[in-house]
């Protein structure tokens, strides 16, 4: 799977980290990425879903390589139908950093998980 996103957030909501990357507002696809402030070290803590709640649970990022054309992310079972999620990148170089800074802290504890290349 596959998508180009033009825009990339992160924010801290109740104490949980979360980043996200969109097509226009999110209503053409979107994923997101979260950790509550109690997530364990073994990557169950890390929330993720892919255009809604029907495409969402923990513990299912194996890895996810970031670089500043793209994300990847390597899943440990499908999602959608996919397995590999390929997100490539449109924003500008301030989202970008601050995307980064949110990856950072949603997978702070499970630093094997995460790749960046930037």
């Amino acid at each position: 799977m596959t998508f180009i996103a033009d825009i990339a957030t992160y924010d801290v909501i109740e104490g949980a980290h979360v980043a996200g990357l969109a097509i226009g507002n999110g209503s053409g696809g979107y994923l997101m990425f979260q950790r509550s402030g109690n997530a364990g070290s073994d990557g169950s803590g890390i929330y993720l879903e892919l255009n809604g709640q029907s495409n969402s649970g923990y513990g299912l990022v194996r890895q996810c390589r970031i670089s500043r054309e793209e994300v990847v992310l390597d899943l440990t079972q499908a999602l959608a139908g996919a397995v590999t999620i390929r997100v490539r990148l449109s924003v500008d170089d301030g989202a970008f950093r601050e995307f980064l800074e949110g990856m950072n802290k949603v997978f702070q504890g499970n630093e094997n998980q995460l790749v960046i290349n930037a």
